[in-house]
């Protein structure tokens, strides 16, 4: 005779364990992801403003995160855009009547339309990204990563926007 209840609980926390292990399995990035191309946008699902240098005025970036979730390549990454570019993009598609967006809307890979260069500077981090947050002074950027299960920091210069890794950062 069985006692009731004393085998089921068992039997429940075992199947437990198993659905949590397969669905951590399901999360782990892939061994054959290509590695991260640079200047890519790819699941960006994540904005944060610089600070600007002088109080009052605007910010001068755009940070962008990559999340990499279809885990397509081997890890996500932070990008800065200069906004100062991005607005004058717009003023020139404005002033020549012609329409803002990608060179080729079919390619594979987005790419940005105009000569003057959006992107200033990109680093890697873990895929699965949920946020940014941008310190007070404006100097570090933040970036939890699920798929690392960590908080990772990166040294951010408002002046001219760009990243410094230290350690095991990965500079695109």
């Amino acid at each position: 005779t069985r006692e009731v209840g004393s085998a089921a609980p068992m039997t429940r926390l075992a199947h437990a364990l198993a659905v949590s292990a397969l669905f951590s399995c399901i999360g782990c990035a892939p061994v054959d992801a290509a590695p991260t191309p640079a200047a890519t946008l790819n699941f960006p699902i994540t904005l944060a403003l610089s600070v600007p240098r002088v109080a009052g005025d605007p910010p001068d970036y755009l940070i962008l995160g990559n999340a990499d979730f279809d885990l397509r390549y081997d890890q996500g990454s932070i990008q800065s855009y200069d906004l100062e570019a991005i607005a004058e993009e717009v003023r020139t598609c404005a002033a020549e009547d012609r329409p803002c967006g990608h060179d080729d809307p079919s390619a594979a890979e987005p790419t940005i339309a105009g000569s003057v260069p959006l992107l200033v500077d990109e680093v890697l981090v873990g895929a699965h990204m949920g946020g940014i947050a941008v310190s007070p002074r404006g100097d570090r950027v933040y970036v939890p990563s699920r798929s690392e299960g960590n908080l990772s920091w990166i040294d951010f210069d408002p002046a001219d926007g760009t990243f410094e890794c230290e350690g095991t950062g990965q500079p695109v």
